[in-house]
């Protein structure tokens, strides 16, 4: 990645008016630091499976933050496939840095110097449903089931624009083109 980043560095200034596809890892990466906080790691590290939690601790290792060293403990016992990342990681939130990642370590501050050179990218994102919203999510798809038996099609149209139908319903797109609001606070009732 460091050799990549020094080979394009010219193309740096120019994002994201121009994009360069060799840099494309470096502006997910760009994207993944700035939306990560600590339960985005959360989600990467646990609600997933071992890639999902390697991308978590790259990303920590990119942004570090004190707060994440807690969640990268949890999960570095169970990652068989991510202790060199997750060791990376560590060190770069805070932990003590071992001799075995000392070089690693040294070509990540080179790969953070470089990211830190594209813009901020405010790229917000809609969480999943929590417990509680997903319970009342399946009873407003009952209820629409419901209504559609009962009262026909125009009325369950109707319904399927209020709620968390409506929300968790939306694609990405629309939802940023409304505001990006949280769960509740777009029920259109």
């Amino acid at each position: 990645m460091k050799v990549t980043g020094e080979g394009y560095r010219k193309y740096f200034d120019d994002y994201p008016a121009v994009l360069c596809e060799p840099l494309e890892l470096f502006y997910c990466c760009r994207r993944g630091m700035c939306s990560l906080n600590d339960e985005l790691l959360q989600d990467l590290l646990f609600s997933f499976g071992w890639r999902e939690a390697n991308w978590g601790a790259w990303l920590s290792a990119l942004a570090p933050r004190a707060s994440y060293i807690p969640h990268l403990r949890s999960r570095a016992e169970s990652l068989p496939h991510g202790k060199e990342v997750m060791s990376l990681a560590l060190a770069a939130c805070g932990e003590p840095l071992t001799e075995e990642i000392e070089v690693q370590h040294s070509l990540l501050q080179d790969i953070v110097t470089m990211l830190n050179k594209l813009p901020t990218v405010n790229f917000p994102m809609r969480r999943t449903p929590s417990l509680l919203e997903e319970t009342a999510f399946n009873a407003e798809v009952e209820s629409l089931r419901r209504c559609y038996r009962e009262t026909g099609l125009s009325q369950a149209k109707e319904q399927l624009g209020k709620g968390l139908l409506y929300y968790y319903g939306m694609s990405h797109t629309a939802w940023l083109k409304v505001g990006a609001p949280e769960a509740f606070s777009h029920d259109r009732d």
